[in-house]
Parts: C-alpha cells; sequence; structure tokens
C-alpha cells in the first residue's frame, strides 16, 4: 500500500503465497491469496486496527472482480459460467 498522505510505502501482506485483485474502500483492503490452495481465498487486512483476517475460503473455481464497498465484498465465481458473490462483513 502507499500512502498518499504520508507519501510511506507499507506492506500489507507478507506471506509466500501468490496475492492479486486487490481493492480498498475506507480503511479496509481486501484480496485474494493462494496460500490454501489453487484458488483465491479472501482476505481482509483493516488498516484501523493493523490485523489480517481470513474472510472466504470456500472457492472451488475462479474468482475474479473482487471489490469492496462499506460492509459488503462482491465478487464474480468462474465455473463453466459466472456467478455473482456478496459476503457481508461482520466486523
Amino acid at each position: 500500500m502507499y500512502d498518499l498522505s504520508t507519501n510511506q510505502q507499507r506492506t500489507i501482506c507478507t506471506n509466500s503465497a501468490e496475492q492479486w485483485g486487490a481493492d480498498i474502500d475506507g480503511n479496509k483492503i481486501i484480496w485474494l491469496d493462494s496460500r490454501n490452495g489453487t484458488y483465491g481465498d479472501i482476505y481482509l487486512y483493516d488498516l484501523d486496527k493493523q490485523k489480517e483476517v481470513p474472510i472466504y475460503d470456500d472457492l472451488a473455481y475462479n474468482p475474479q472482480k473482487l471489490r469492496i464497498s462499506g460492509s459488503r465484498i462482491v465478487f464474480l465465481d468462474y465455473n463453466g459460467n459466472s456467478d455473482v458473490y456478496m459476503l457481508e462483513l461482520t466486523q
């Protein structure tokens, strides 16, 4: 992450697995992560709490176009056809 107000770069995830598809809204950053297998799990980093948490780890196909807005996360899960999913954050 690069903070424009402080002109400082900050590492959000240090896991050696591949991460991709990041999105940010306010103080929350989400991304897809392959640390638990072939497909992407969804992780969240809360900038205020400086804490990383797994959000969703049941993706059986090919998650794409991950987005966050407020307490809602939406994404496509491609399994021969595209299905749209929405998750509500409870944090």
